[in-house]
């Protein structure tokens, strides 16, 4: 396993410190030669951490053109992955969301609890037409109220029971399959 020079780094210094803390010679200082030789290995290691090539509309209209919304598990796959993009919510928000949370006029979705709402207040987030269309075609299922997205049964009916974390990041990963 190669490790990145931000990765390194971190590390180097914590060993440091418990040298120092231990009060042993710190082999950086007392060797020239040594210092030089780690200091050359993690230059040669990629200092920038490789950035995800960027989602454009193209790529969304190509993910939404190959899902099988006629198929209940597609159709959720299509709902998560569209309610994702638009909103830019974590797994966690999506899961929170209810029906009572969707705003259709207005075109939003509220997310009551989310990682950096420090206040607990919650925070809104934008759903296109697309995904209005995909979350009324969902709801057809006999979804009335309760949460969004929710688990399957073996014989592809909705369950009452909220669907789980990884079936948000396996649907939220469908950019990776139909786009490579």
């Amino acid at each position: 396993m190669l490790l990145k020079n931000h990765t390194i780094r971190p590390k180097i210094v914590s060993v440091r410190y418990f040298i120092g803390v231990s009060e042993l010679p710190d082999p950086r200082r007392q060797s020239k030669l040594f210092a030089e030789y780690t200091n050359h290995k993690i230059n040669q290691k990629p200092s920038r951490q490789s950035q995800a090539v960027p989602m454009r509309l193209e790529n969304i209209d190509a993910i939404n053109a190959k899902l099988d919304t006629d198929s209940l598990i597609g159709l959720r796959d299509a709902v998560i992955f569209n309610t994702a993009i638009d909103t830019i919510f974590r797994a966690s928000n999506l899961l929170a969301i209810d029906l009572v949370h969707i705003d259709f006029n207005k075109q939003r979705i509220f997310a009551p609890r989310s990682k950096t709402d420090k206040s607990g207040k919650g925070q809104y987030g934008y759903i296109s037409k697309t995904t209005i269309e995909l979350i009324d075609k969902w709801l057809t299922y006999g979804i009335v109220d309760g949460p969004l997205l929710r688990k399957l049964s073996q014989n592809k009916r909705c369950k009452i029971s909220l669907c789980n974390t990884l079936t948000v990041f396996r649907a939220k990963k469908l950019d990776v399959r139909f786009t490579s």
